[in-house]
């Protein structure tokens, strides 16, 4: 029932986030703090659900690549925070990419699914039945091919914003 509540309520805070950034443009209510906030509060959600699952759940021989990936992750968003950091206190912003979105909505997507899966799975075990679909090596599988373009995406945009960075300290426009 925990897992079945916690994967509620990142449902809720994907949506809400969603909807709270369309509203904001929209309106055209964007401000620094929630240039910053925004990003560090997906940062925040999307880190803590995947260390909880790496901490939770035996992936049994996929374990040590979920770790190094979601490692990856984590220093990646580490780094583009401060980034982001830098950026505000030298007096422009960092804003968010198009695959900074991408990126985000893999992990989201990635999360979701995952937890998802991890609650049909004990869904069925309660109730005696049997989803070969939902057996540890298929589920290990897909969560590794999944934390791997969560990976991909990550280091492709964090590739790109820093990119971007050192052109604009260099002065280059190209």
């Amino acid at each position: 029932m925990v897992q079945f509540i916690a994967t509620l309520l990142i449902a809720i805070g994907a949506l809400t986030d969603m909807w709270d950034g369309r509203l904001a443009r929209r309106r055209g209510q964007i401000t620094p703090f929630g240039n910053f906030m925004d990003p560090l509060a997906d940062k925040l959600l999307v880190l803590s659900a995947f260390w909880a699952l790496l901490i939770r759940e035996n992936l049994g021989g996929f374990q040590i690549s979920a770790l190094i990936l979601v490692s990856i992750i984590t220093l990646r968003e580490i780094a583009l925070t401060i980034l982001r950091v830098y950026k505000i206190r030298s007096g422009s912003s960092l804003q968010t990419s198009l695959w900074g979105k991408w990126k985000t909505a893999a992990q989201l997507i990635t999360i979701l699914l995952t937890f998802t899966l991890f609650n049909l799975r004990a869904f069925a075990t309660a109730r005696e039945v049997s989803i070969p679909i939902l057996n540890d090596v298929i589920m290990n599988i897909t969560i590794t091919i999944l934390l791997t373009i969560c990976m991909l995406t990550s280091v492709i945009s964090g590739w790109l914003y820093l990119k971007d960075m050192f052109r604009d300290l260099n002065g280059q426009d190209g």
